[in-house]
């Protein structure tokens, strides 16, 4: 009986690993995130769909390359990319949240908000990186500058 058991689990498994099959079309894709000329060493980025056609996919930065295969791809269509970087300490020290009287390392995102931003406010329009998710292989890199 027990080993019948296993055959059923088993055969489960397989059916449900076989039917996590999506219809997307997804793409690959990879590139470069540099930040005022130089690799972004640490830091994420995520690619949010414009128009609902797919999910959020996201990955890390690393030396300022990043690389999403096709099977966990984003779908073709236009995204909103969003990128932020590791908090690096400013010099300053800073009360801590928790208690007031301890003084902590103060850390920033090295990335500017206007693309680290997934709002898609009319406040911020110029704000946003968009780009266009085509069939197969594609690579966007992503010039970044501190300045205004």
């Amino acid at each position: 009986m027990l080993n019948y058991l296993k055959v059923i689990f088993v055969c489960f498994l397989f059916c449900c690993l076989g039917c996590t099959h999506d219809d997307l079309n997804r793409a690959s894709v990879s590139g470069i995130v540099t930040l005022n000329g130089k690799p972004l060493e640490k830091g994420t980025i995520a690619w949010l769909p414009l128009h609902n056609e797919g999910p959020t996919i996201g990955c890390d930065i690393r030396n300022g390359k990043y690389s999403i295969p096709k099977k966990s791809g984003p779908a073709v269509g236009e995204y909103l990319v969003a990128i932020k970087g590791e908090p690096v300490p400013t010099g300053k020290k800073v009360p801590s949240g928790m208690n007031s009287s301890v003084m902590v390392d103060e850390l920033v995102d090295p990335v500017p908000e206007k693309y680290r931003s997934g709002n898609m406010s009319e406040k911020h329009p110029e704000s946003t990186l968009k780009v266009t998710i085509s069939s197969g292989k594609n690579v966007h890199d992503f010039t970044l500058n501190s300045d205004p």
